[in-house]
C-alpha cells in the first residue's frame, strides 16, 4: 500500500506531530510528561492535569538502574485505538522504557514496560561480556503492535557507523497485551543487519550495508486512517557518514503469527 502521508513529512525532515488527541496533548519536556487538557474546538490548552518526572512514572520497572537518568522522551497519540505511547531511554543501559496508557485519559493510568535491547545474542552484540547501550528511542504504531527504534552501541567501541554493536534496533510488541497491561510481553527485535538485508532484496536498486542504518526515525500515524493492519513506515539512513544526506524508506510487515519482516518501500 502507499506510504501515508506521515512518510512524507519524515523523509524531508519535517518535525513529528504532538502527541495530541481532540482534548488532550502530553507533551514530554525536559524528563516530565505533562498531561494537558484541550479545548476540542479551538485545541487551545485550557489546563494541566498532571505532571510528572519520567524517572518517577518509570519507577515500578526500574528506572532507578538508568545511569544517565531518563531522557530522549518521545509520546504518540493512537487515533484509531485512543491510546497515548510513551518512551524513553534508560540512560546509560540497554533499555527502552515504554508507557501505554491505560484509556485515552493520560493524567490516568499507564502500563509500563521495560524492554531491553542490549544486543546480547543479536548481531549487534557488544565484546565479551559488555552488554549495548540503547539511546533516542522513537514510537511508531500500525493496527496490530507498537514498536520502538533506537540506536545501539557497545560504550568501549564508540557509536561511530560501522563500530562493533553501532546500529538500529527495532522491537515490536503486539498492540492487544501491551494495551491490557500483561505483565510478560513477547516483542520481537531487529537489527540493522536485518533492515539492511531486507531493503536490499527484491531487485533493490541499491544494496544497504548494515552499518549504514544507524538510525530509523518512524512515520508516526497522523490520524485514525493511516492506522493500517500490516505496516509501519520508517525512514532508514543510509549515508554513513551524513544523517539525512540520503534515505530509504522501509516498512516493518508482520508476516504470520509469530514473525515480522521488513521490506523496501524506496
Amino acid at each position: 500500500p502507499p506510504a501515508p502521508a506521515a512518510a512524507a513529512a519524515a523523509g524531508a525532515g519535517a518535525p513529528p506531530a504532538p502527541a495530541a488527541s481532540a482534548a488532550r496533548a502530553v507533551p514530554v519536556p525536559g524528563g516530565v510528561l505533562d498531561a494537558y487538557a484541550l479545548n476540542p474546538a479551538t485545541g487551545v490548552r485550557e489546563g494541566t492535569l498532571a505532571q510528572i518526572r519520567l524517572q518517577d512514572l518509570f519507577a515500578p520497572v526500574g528506572s532507578s538502574n538508568c545511569r544517565d537518568g531518563v531522557s530522549d522522551a518521545h509520546a504518540a497519540f493512537d487515533a484509531k485505538a485512543r491510546r497515548f505511547y510513551l518512551v524513553a531511554a534508560c540512560g546509560g543501559t540497554g533499555s527502552a522504557l515504554l508507557a501505554v496508557s491505560a484509556t485515552e485519559e493520560p493524567a490516568s493510568y499507564w502500563y509500563l514496560y521495560n524492554l531491553n535491547a542490549d544486543g546480547v545474542g543479536t548481531k549487534l552484540a557488544c565484546a565479551g561480556d559488555e552488554a549495548a547501550v540503547a539511546d533516542y528511542p522513537r514510537l511508531n504504531f500500525n493496527a496490530d503492535a507498537i514498536a520502538v527504534t533506537a540506536r545501539s552501541y557497545c560504550p568501549t567501541a564508540g557509536g561511530a557507523p560501522g563500530a562493533r554493536g553501532a546500529g538500529a534496533v527495532v522491537m515490536v510488541l503486539p498492540k492487544g497485551p501491551a494495551a491490557s497491561g500483561e505483565t510478560r510481553v513477547a516483542f520481537a527485535l531487529f537489527t540493522s543487519h536485518e533492515v539492511a538485508a531486507a531493503a536490499s532484496s527484491g531487485g533493490a536498486a541499491v544494496a544497504v550495508a548494515p552499518a549504514s542504518v544507524v538510525q530509523l526515525e518512524p512515520a508516526v500515524p497522523q490520524s485514525a486512517a493511516d492506522v493500517t493492519s500490516g505496516h509501519m513506515y520508517f525512514v532508514a539512513d543510509v549515508s554513513a557518514p551524513a544523517m539525512r544526506r540520503s534515505g530509504r524508506l522501509c516498512a516493518a510487515a508482520r508476516g504470520g503469527s509469530d514473525r515480522a519482516v521488513a521490506r523496501d518501500r524506496s
